[in-house]
């Protein structure tokens, strides 16, 4: 059988077996294996498998690896594919005559871990950054983003928002810090007198309230402000102009003419005999010639005297002087005296 050749002989025949089989009738499979010296698998580091008449398959022992079907087993290097991830450093299994560990082992670098070192620790898993910060993970790191007031690698420290000096013109500055009221990404500024806003930057308008009364004219400063009265008018001890000027308070009007006050400006009323501004010039009497007929004028206060020509008299000169009086002409005893004009006369003898 199995290809076997047969030879006949008297009352019996023998078989010739073909190669990888045995026994009388040739149906018996040689197990090339339980001959030592003609396996040629490794010895030490492999198995023979009877896979056949006559056949067998050298298998190289767990961890072990052959090019050469089984006759030379080698320890199979795991690390050779570099299964270590990020850097991490392998380890080859343990080794016996029998077997090999075929696992590998990955020492993994800080930050990371898993079989191959393949996963990312997360840094941020233990919840490091503080005060509602964001945690940002890194490789063996991590990295906060700090809420609003908050600073520190961890966001731990509450911030000072007054260290950059944020209130201007002296203004005092106050963060949470010193006052636990003030939100913790804040700051309050109490401005210095004269100025107002977050950061005090704003100049106070001090004339925005039109302080400066009866036309006064105001300009800004800081913290003040100055008025500039208009005519009539001065500052009193609230430097906004009420205080109207008293223009009679120098009594300007002379010769007991009475002073009238009024906007910026008096009015005097004059005794009889003065006039003008300030009643300082005499009213000339004789402006209307009162003297008649070449009487000559003098003006006196509130009065005048007339010095009148010759032939004239009375206190404005309209009397005629009658020189025919006794004594005052030339008319003799025997004649009479008649007035004819104005200082003039006649002398009339008398009858016979």
């Amino acid at each position: 059988m199995n290809g076997g050749s047969c030879t006949d002989a008297v009352d019996s025949y023998t078989c010739v077996c073909a190669s990888g089989w045995s026994a009388a009738r040739c149906d018996l499979e040689v197990d090339p294996c339980s001959v030592k010296e003609k396996a040629a698998c490794d010895q030490k580091h492999a198995n023979c498998e009877h896979v056949g008449a006559g056949a067998h398959k050298c298998t190289c022992h767990p961890g072990y690896t052959t090019k050469d079907a089984g006759k030379t087993c080698t320890n199979t290097q795991e690390c050779a594919s570099v299964p270590c991830m990020n850097s991490g450093a392998c380890n080859d299994g343990k080794c016996s005559d029998t077997a090999c560990s075929v696992q590998y082992s990955c020492t993994c670098k800080a930050g990371w871990a898993g079989d191959h070192c393949g996963i990312n620790v997360d840094e941020c898993a233990s919840y490091p950054c503080l005060n509602g910060a964001t945690c940002i993970d890194g490789v063996n790191s991590y990295k906060c983003l700090c809420a609003l007031g908050f600073g520190a690698s961890k966001c731990g420290t509450d911030k000072n928002e007054c260290s950059s000096n944020p209130c201007a013109h002296s203004g005092k500055c106050t963060d949470s810090t010193t006052d636990k009221a003030i939100a913790f990404n804040a700051f309050l500024c109490s401005c210095a007198p004269g100025y107002a806003g977050d950061r005090c930057t704003k100049d106070v308008d001090e004339c925005a309230s039109s302080p400066c009364l009866n036309g006064g004219t105001c300009t800004q400063r800081v913290d003040k402000y100055i008025c500039k009265c208009a005519e009539g008018y001065t500052n009193s001890d609230l430097r906004n102009c009420a205080t109207e000027v008293d223009e009679c308070s120098s009594n300007p009007c002379k010769n007991g003419g009475t002073c009238f006050d009024h906007e910026a400006k008096y009015t005097c009323v004059c005794a009889r005999a003065y006039f003008g501004n300030n009643c300082s010039e005499n009213v000339d009497d004789c402006v209307s010639s009162p003297c008649m007929n070449g009487g000559t004028c003098t003006d006196l206060l509130d009065k005048y005297t007339c010095k009148c020509a010759d032939s004239w008299s009375g206190s404005l000169c309209t009397i005629e002087v009658d020189p025919c009086p006794s004594g005052k002409n030339d008319c003799s005893k025997q004649s009479q005296c008649i007035m004819v004009g104005a200082g003039r006369h006649e002398c009339i003898c008398n009858e016979g």
